[in-house]
């Protein structure tokens, strides 16, 4: 008989994931509201601006789901599997 136990540990979001989250909203309006003065005013420093905040918001991104990991553990015939699941949506083994 196979003997088989799995048990999941997850974590709470820390502040650091928190203040990334809200980090990305937050420039994710800058790039909206400098986009549209950029527009109305014929001002290329808004579009300098909100082209800069673009390229930064895949690294904050990068950064925020990589704050949040839960631990799954399989325990299978002797044979021990630990998976990070990286903000609830991908498995590394």
């Amino acid at each position: 008989m196979d003997k088989f136990y799995e048990q999941l540990l997850t974590t709470k979001k820390n502040i650091v994931y928190i203040f990334l989250n809200i980090l990305m909203y937050i420039s994710a309006i800058i790039i909206i509201l400098s986009l549209i003065f950029s527009i109305l005013t014929f001002n290329f420093a808004y579009f300098i601006i909100s082209a800069i905040i673009l390229l930064l918001l895949p690294i904050i991104r990068y950064l925020r789901d990589n704050q949040y990991k839960e631990f799954e553990y399989i325990f299978t015939n002797g044979n021990l599997q630990i998976d990070i699941i990286y903000n609830k949506k991908e498995e590394k083994q």
